[in-house]
This record gives C-alpha cells, structure tokens and sequence, in this order.
C-alpha cells in the first residue's frame, strides 16, 4: 500500500487577522491538528494531512489602502473584449466588387445565401426584383464582395447590445477597390479565436447595414496616391452594426474557495448596486464557493466597466466612513500619479452617498489635482455643495480641468446654475470641451439641444444634434451612436458652393446664373433667381404687370406682378440700369419653355445667402439623373442627404447612408464652402482588431489568469473574514 508522503506546512499560520479568526487558522486549530499548534494553546507537534485541503492562497501585494475590498480577494472574468468574426457579403457596390471568392468558401456562401431565401420561389414571388437572383450570379457581380466581418463585444453585453463592426476585403482578391456605399448582408458572428475560416461557429451575435468609410484625407491629411487611396477604401466600420444574441458572462472568481467570503461579497454588492424593482436577478449570484456570476443591472448597461471598477473597490466588510475617506485622500497626497487618483476616489465612490459628508471636508484642497477629483467624487454622489466649487474651475486656463467640470457636472440635478455653466462652455476655443458640455446638456435633457434623428425601414440612422456656440464648428463621430453635431444651430455656407462628387455623380452648387437656377424646375415651383437688373416694366394683362431680368451674364428670365405689392417690389426693389448688384428674387413658376422662364414675384432680397442649393444626383440603381433644391443651412443638407421619404414623412430624400452624407460635409468643408472648422472622431476599431489579431491566443483569458483590469492584485484567502455575514447583518 503507499502511504502518502507526508506534508510540511513551512508557512506560518496567523490565527487572528485585523478582521477575526480566519478559516484557514481556524480549520487548522480545529480539524487538521492532531495536537495543538503554536499560538493556539498545548504543545507543538507538526501538521501532516494526506492531502492539502487547498492551495494556499497568494499574498496580496497590491497597495495597502485596498487592502479589504473585492478586488483584493478576487479576479473577474469576462472584462475583455470578446473577438467575433466570420465572412459576409457587401452588396449594392458601385462595381468596384469582384468576383473572386476562395473555393472552399464559395459552397458555404451559397449556402448562406439559399438560408436567407435568394433564390426561392416563394421568396421571388414576394420579391419580384429578385426573380433573376441567384447566389451564384451574387457572388459574380462586381456590385457585390466578400469580405471578413469582425467585432469586439463589450464585457456584459446583453441580448440586444450593439457594437461596431469592421468590414475587410480579402487577402485573396485583389480585383475589390472600394466598399464605399456597400451594405453588409445579414451574417452570423461567433467566437474568432485564431480560427481563418470561420466557418462552423456558434451564433454569439448577428452583424448587418451599410458600411463606413471616412474621407481618405481626413485621417491621413493628405490625398495619397492611388494604391495608398485603393488599398485604405478596401476596409471599413459598420458603425453599430453588430447585435448581441447571447450575453456574456462576468464572473467573480475567488482567489480561494469559500462559501461564506463568497456569500459575504455576494451581499456587499447587492447592497450597493441593486438592480431594479422590475429586474428579475440580482446583481451578484454566487454559484459555487468560488463563482459569483454579475448581472448588470439596467442603469450600468453601456457602461459596465464602471460598474466593475467599482465593485473591484468596494470593501467587503462595512468600513469607518470618515477614516476611510481621509485615507484616500492621503494616499493621494503621498503618490500623486493619475492612477492613484482613480483608485482612490473609485473607492470613495464606492463607500456611497453616506461619504459626501466627510468628503466636503476636503472640497477646498489646496492641491488642485485633488481638489478636482474629490469634487469629481463629490458631485457623483450627489452632493450639491461641490456645484459652485466646480463651476468655478471651468474658469480654469487648462483645457482637461474644463472637461472635468462638464463631465462631472453631469452627475448634479439639473437647475439654472448648472445650465448656465454648461451652456458658456459650448463657446469654450477647444473642441473637446465644448464636445463634453453637450454631452452633459443632452444627458440633462436641455431643450437648448434640437435634436433630429433620422431613420429609414431598418432603423436609426444616425442622430443630428444642433447647439447654439459662438464658435461655428461641425463635430462627427463614427463610433456607437453615428451623430452629426453642429455648434451654431443656423450653420450656412459660404458663397458659392460647388462640389463634384463620386465621378460627378452628386454635384451640390449654388447657381450662379438664371439658367443653373431653372435647371430641373416645373410649373408650380418655387424658383430662386440670381439678377443684376430689369428691364423696362410693362402691363401684360389688367392688372398684370412684367419685365425681364439679366443675370450678370446676359441670361434673362420674365418676371411677372399680378398684385400691387409685387408690382411695387419689381419696379422699386430692382434697378433699371447696367450697374450689377446681387438680388435675390423669388416666385412660383408659371410657364417654363425650353428653360425660359415665367415666374410670378413673390420676394425680392439684396442678398445671394439665402439661395437654395441646387443638388444634382444620379442614382446608379436609377436611368435619369434628378434635380433638388435645399435650403442652405447644413443641418437642412444633411437630412435631404439622409432622409427616407415615407408617407409619415414625405419630404423629399435621397437616403443615402451616413458615410456619404460624411463625404459631403467633408469635401463642402475642404473648399471652403463651410465656414468652420470640421472634425471627424475617427473610430479606433480596426486598430483594436489588429492588436487582437496579432496574439496567438483567444481574447478570451483564462481563468487562471489573475490580471483582469481593476481586480488585479491577488489576495490571500485570509483577507476574507468568515464571521462577515454576521457583521453585515449587525450593519444592517
């Protein structure tokens, strides 16, 4: 028979810690020792067991002010990104796709494609467009490519949650120029890994919708050349395009087993982070004596990071509030890096609203580093006091400190005051600061925002928000909710405005002449004509008044009066003479001949800001090009651009897709036809997928891996008290 070898505990057993008797020293007076140990009564005779009853657990070695708290005793897995991939189809390419797709992936497309009903009969008879569709002659159209679908879900994501995907060309063909103005199929997205095909994965989540593509200059500052141009226009972003179908795990994993530390944090954050009357699970569900599983509550979604930073420094055990507080503000003091300042006040935080009242204490620091954070930390727990002190840094000459105050006067209930602030700020010089007091304005509901978002049959498009600021500029951002943001809710042009388009598929212009200006008009409309001058005026009919009038280059139109106050502003508002002017006159159109036209005056103006932008287009799904006029105000172009006309909203659109609607405000800023400055948030997803790429393993970390952001320092399983139940309910 073998006889185990015997083990030697070589490590000293502490009996007592700061908060009790722990298990270990417990379990070791009580169960393991034949005899008695040192420091427990009787004499000393070494431990021998057959078996460890448990690895011992390691030291915790992060700082000693976090010593107590959740994450000091535990990791958390789940707090990465998870990478989910597979291939799809971009279709509705202006032929710049290709036909080249591997053989071991084609039968699979095809398959993919027979799921989503190409080619049947029922479908066709539905569908009539689709009777000569097949998936072959899809997969053989340069309107179509395949490409490599990519996404990151965020930790916490739940049914329904919407991430951004990337969108590549393959490697394999090199016919594909451009995704611009494609639309990414409906495809299925499962776990990546380092797998290159992907092809047999498990739904995790669902990707589909048009595809993103910002100007080339914009991120690289310069045209390049036609490879560098090509080679950047083969990758794009889906800007929300992925959706979660099965939520992600985050788990809790205890350093070393142990029901009651489990059950004792367990409570800890159900006490502090409640979910919701009408959420079904509470927020930490223990599982085992070593997993706790989290539920985000609804109020965190979207920003389950900070719920995990915080659970990570909340401590297990009730603590002196006042003590407690002043010993983060003076580990602040000793080390003033910004690391030790978001720890320390995620602590803070985390004590909850019972720590505003000791923190006030330290709202006049003299060190102006800390006096932000705490009045950071101050108005996150909702303690009024900290408003005028905050308020009163956004005089600061630092550009951060402003952006603190907009951000953290977020978390203050909306009044006058705050308002007033947040308000000055959109005029502030730098962009990011005036970007954060809108984000704070809109998360208060201030009706100083106008808002606009435009659909279409497959949802939110992306959102237009206008913003008074004495400082015209455009903002766009291309990463989770698309938005055009315009400070200077009234933002015109600059005449004249011309830009040419796509291979002159889109021509915008102010015309410059009577004969641009009649382009595509019909009796009935309105029209707005560019003039210098009449001619002599003359009765037409009783009543009925007329005179031609030139533009500067000798073009002329009729212009007719059939009231005394149109007679009156066509005899008196426009000169008789040779001298040019700028004049605006605007009427209905009653006869159009050959381009010559006959309007009736309804206004007359001295000046050219108020003329409609004529919008020339050619669709390629369509034979004839078409012809609008739009009021000159970019927020009034950017819904023409975007809008879908339905019979709830039958204003004229041409629903086009957010990254050419981009494209126009871009190439309108870049001649100057838009008078300030625009800046595109360029989203750092493909960057993020590179990285991930370039590991050898899964995103995914293991569970032994002990280094997840914000529960990082292991814990020695003896930090955890096991009469912390019992302590809890005396708190209570």
């Amino acid at each position: 028979m073998l006889i185990p070898r015997p083990i030697r505990l070589t490590r000293k057993l502490r009996c007592f810690s700061r908060h009790g008797l722990t298990f270990a020293a417990a379990m070791a007076c009580v169960v393991l020792v034949s005899g008695s140990l040192p420091g427990c009564g009787g004499g000393s005779k070494e431990i021998v067991a057959d078996t460890p009853a448990a690895a011992p657990g390691v030291t915790f070695t992060g700082p000693r002010e976090l010593r107590g708290t959740i994450g000091s005793m535990s990791r958390l897995n789940g707090t990465e990104p998870l990478a989910v991939g597979r291939f799809g189809l971009v279709v509705n390419l202006d032929g710049t796709g290709s036909n080249v797709v591997p053989e071991w992936m084609r039968t699979w497309l095809v398959n993919e494609m027979q799921k989503l009903g190409v080619g049947r009969r029922s479908v066709i008879a539905r569908n009539p467009e689709w009777e000569f569709m097949t998936p072959q002659r899809i997969l053989d159209d340069p309107r179509t490519a395949v490409v490599r679908v990519s996404g990151l879900i965020p930790p916490g994501a739940t049914a329904g949650t919407r991430f951004d995907l990337l969108v590549e060309a393959l490697a394999e063909d090199t016919s594909t120029t451009s995704l611009a103005g494609g639309e990414l199929w409906q495809a299925e997205l499962g776990f990546a890994g380092n797998d290159s095909r992907l092809l047999d994965v498990r739904q995790l989540a669902t990707g589909r919708g048009p595809v993103y593509i910002p100007p080339y200059e914009a991120i690289h500052g310069e045209s390049g050349n036609a490879e560098a141009q090509t080679r950047y226009r083969r990758q794009a972003v889906i800007v929300g395009g992925g959706q979660v179908t099965q939520p992600r795990r985050l788990e809790i994993v205890l350093n070393q087993p142990s029901l009651n530390t489990a059950r004792f944090i367990e409570r800890a954050i159900n006490a502090k982070y409640r979910q919701a009357p009408d959420e079904r699970d509470p927020t930490a569900v223990p599982v085992s004596q070593q997993r706790i599983v989290l539920n985000i509550p609804r109020r965190y979604r979207g920003n389950s990071e900070h719920l995990i930073d915080l659970i990570a420094h909340t401590f297990v055990a009730p603590q002196p509030i006042g003590p407690t507080v002043d010993e983060m503000v003076a580990w602040m003091e000793r080390d003033g890096s910004p690391e030790v300042r978001r720890r320390a006040i995620l602590t803070i935080k985390a004590l909850g609203a019972i720590a505003a009242e000791h923190l006030s204490r330290h709202y006049d620091h003299a060190d102006p580093q800390i006096r932000l954070a705490v009045l950071e930390a101050g108005a996150y727990l909702k303690d009024a006091a900290v408003t005028e002190p905050l308020i009163a840094l956004a005089d600061s000459p630092d550009g951060q400190t402003r952006i603190a105050v907009a951000d953290g006067l977020v978390h203050i209930p909306r009044n006058t005051r705050v308002l007033a602030a947040l308000r000055e700020l959109l005029s502030d010089p730098e962009m990011d600061v005036r970007m954060a007091a809108y984000e704070t304005l809109s998360v208060h509901g201030d009706p100083i925002i106008d808002s606009l978002a435009i659909r279409d049959s497959n949802g939110l498009k992306f959102v237009i928000d206008r913003v008074p600021s004495d400082v015209p500029s455009v903002y766009i951002e291309a990463e989770g909710l698309p938005r055009v943001v315009l400070f200077d809710e009234g933002q015109g042009f600059r005449q004249p405005v011309f830009a040419s388009l796509w291979d002159n598929r889109m021509t915008l212009m102010s015309p410059s002449n009577i004969a641009q200006a009649s382009l595509g008009l019909e009796e009935g409309n309105t029209a707005f004509l560019p003039v210098v001058r009449r001619g002599p005026v003359t009765d037409a009919a009783e009543g009925v008044v007329q005179a031609e009038v030139f533009d500067a280059g000798g073009g002329s139109a009729v212009v007719r009066a059939s009231n005394p106050d149109a007679a009156q502003i066509l005899a008196e508002g426009l000169p008789e003479s040779e001298d040019v002017g700028n004049f605006l006159v605007q009427g209905r159109v009653t006869e159009n001949v050959a381009g010559r036209l006959t309007i009736e005056i309804v206004g007359l103006d001295r000046s050219l800001e108020d003329m409609p932008l004529s919008v020339y287009y050619r669709d390629p799904r369509e034979p004839r090009p078409t012809v609008h006029r739009v009021t000159p105000t970019v927020a009034t172009l950017a819904f023409f651009l975007a809008h879908y006309p339905t019979m709830q909203q039958p204003q004229e659109g041409l629903d086009l897709d957010f990254g050419q609607v981009v494209d126009v405000i871009y190439s309108l800023s870049q001649n100057g036809a838009i008078p300030a400055h625009v800046t595109l948030r360029q989203s750092p997803l493909a960057e993020m997928i590179a990285g991930v790429r370039r590991r050898e393993a899964p995103i995914e970390r293991p569970e032994s891996d002990g280094q997840s952001p914000g529960l990082s320092e292991p814990a020695d399983a003896t930090d955890a008290p096991e009469d912390a139940p019992e302590a809890t309910a005396r708190a209570r």
